[in-house]
C-alpha cells in the first residue's frame, strides 16, 4: 500500500452514536482513538447512576446534595461573588422537582444533564471504594478494547447504532 492510500484510509471515518444526538468519529481500524470525552461522559453517567440507586434505597440522602449545594453557594456569598449559573440551576432542580425526577435527570443523556453533572452537588453519597470501582472500569486501559485484553467489547457496549449518516 502506497503512502497516499494509507493516508486516505486513515482519514476515512463514519459517525456513530451510543445515544441519539451524541456523535463521535469512529475509525474502524483505530478503535482505541475514540474520543476520551465519550469515555468520561459514560463514566459520569455510571457514577450518577450509582448515586441514583443509592438515593432510591435511602431518599434521605437527597438532603446531602442540598447541603453540599448550600455550602457551595455560601462560599460564593462569603467571597462577594455571583454563584455560577450551574449552581443556581442545581438549586432550581433540587428545590422544584420531585426526588424521582431529579434522579432521572442525573442519568439522562440530555445536554443540560451532561453539563450539570460536571458540577454535581452529589459528592459524598458514594464511598471512595464505590467511586474508584467505577473509575477503574472507565480507565483507558479497561475502556478501550485494543489497549488491553480486559477491555470492553466496543461494538456491544459503546456505540451500537449508526447515526444514520452515510459512510
Amino acid at each position: 500500500m502506497n503512502r497516499s492510500t494509507k493516508a486516505q484510509q486513515n482519514m476515512e471515518f463514519k459517525l456513530v452514536s451510543k445515544r441519539e444526538g451524541q456523535r463521535t468519529a469512529f475509525f474502524p481500524h483505530r478503535q482505541d482513538r475514540v474520543s476520551d470525552h465519550i469515555r468520561i461522559e459514560e463514566r459520569s453517567i455510571a457514577l450518577h447512576r450509582a448515586i441514583a440507586d443509592r438515593i432510591r434505597t435511602n431518599p434521605r440522602l437527597m438532603e446531602k446534595a442540598r447541603e453540599n449545594l448550600q455550602k457551595y453557594l455560601d462560599q460564593f456569598t462569603q467571597e462577594n461573588r455571583a454563584a455560577p449559573k450551574s449552581l443556581t440551576e442545581w438549586q432550581d432542580i433540587l428545590t422544584h422537582r420531585p426526588w424521582e425526577a431529579v434522579l432521572e435527570f442525573l442519568v439522562s443523556s440530555g445536554e443540560s444533564a451532561s453539563r450539570l453533572r460536571q458540577s454535581s452537588p452529589f459528592a459524598g453519597i458514594l464511598t471512595p471504594k464505590e467511586r474508584w470501582k467505577i473509575y477503574e472500569a472507565y480507565r483507558p486501559g479497561a475502556y478501550y478494547p485494543t489497549r488491553t485484553g480486559s477491555g470492553r467489547n466496543f461494538k456491544e457496549k459503546s456505540f451500537d447504532a449508526p447515526c444514520g449518516e452515510s459512510d
